[in-house]
């Protein structure tokens, strides 16, 4: 997209770092995108509009997606089903400690 002249990327310091931020230079072209797919993208900006990055990225990193995968591996699209609450399963031993737990309040 760079060479094409619709985005450019700017260099400048942030925290110590060198960033490297994409500026479009030409608007979307929406009609790449189904309108439930426009709609999901307006539901996601309106409900990002005025949240900072740092609490951005604490909310997404709650997600399984993240949780469950190492740094630097991609996030598997089918982990976004799993929902952002998704517990892991419960083991035998998780079973044992709450039945444990139920006899010492009978």
């Amino acid at each position: 997209m760079e060479s094409e002249g619709k985005l450019t990327i700017e260099e400048r310091t942030y925290l110590g770092k060198i960033q490297r931020r994409p500026i479009a230079l030409v608007g979307p072209d929406l009609s790449l995108f189904s309108e439930v797919e426009r709609q999901v993208c307006d539901y996601v900006l309106k409900f990002l509009t005025g949240v900072r990055a740092a609490s951005s990225s604490d909310w997404s990193h709650r997600f399984p997606g993240y949780t469950l995968t190492q740094e630097d591996e991609e996030i598997p699209y089918h982990t976004a089903w799993l929902g952002k609450l998704a517990k892991p399963p419960v083991t035998a031993a998780d079973h044992k400690w709450a039945q444990d737990v139920i006899q010492t309040l009978r």
